[in-house]
């Protein structure tokens, strides 16, 4: 599950930007580049915030960490 916002955020940057990444480990920061790709496209209503977040899974800043990051998937069971 960790991988999935490293994934989406490597999506979101240009072939030069994934390139200096791969070439030169460069990290990846969760608060500078995954939130924001997150409050962009998933933290909206309807989706991943509000009262009623799909399968409950909360992705608004200051939250999404936090219910990402060392927890177990309620999806496959068997990942961490």
């Amino acid at each position: 599950m960790a991988l999935l916002p490293v994934t989406l955020a490597v999506k979101e940057l240009s072939s030069a930007q994934q390139k200096e990444i791969v070439e030169q480990k460069v990290p990846i920061s969760f608060t500078a580049d995954i939130q924001p790709i997150f409050t962009e496209n998933c933290a909206v209503p309807e989706c991943h915030s509000g009262p009623k977040p799909a399968k409950g899974m909360i992705l608004s800043e200051g939250k999404a960490h936090h219910n990402l990051v060392n927890v177990k998937s309620k999806e496959s069971p068997r990942q961490m």
